[in-house]
């Protein structure tokens, strides 16, 4: 898990720059639902709003946790992932 984690933050600096400015140049973004999940006390962020410039449909809000969602808010996430899934 840690490698692949390296291997992500890696590439969101290297190779996934050049992919992502082709995707914006050709007018693409994502067309699948996309929910979008913070920790309210970690980012003052709106970040589904950061997301809508790169998906046609953003859904989702803060949950009031810091950067651990899965540890810090579990109920609540499943909450969100059962409305977003199962609709």
């Amino acid at each position: 898990m840690i490698r692949a984690t390296c291997e992500d933050y890696r590439a969101g600096i290297t190779c996934d720059c050049t992919f992502d400015e082709a995707d914006r140049s050709a007018g693409r973004k994502i067309r699948s639902p996309l929910l979008v999940l913070w920790g309210a006390r970690r980012s003052g962020t709106r970040l589904d709003e950061v997301w809508k410039a790169w998906a046609e449909d953003v859904r989702g809000e803060p949950i009031e946790c810091g950067h651990f969602i899965p540890e810090e808010a579990p109920e609540e996430l499943l909450e969100h992932f059962l409305r977003f899934f199962v609709q």
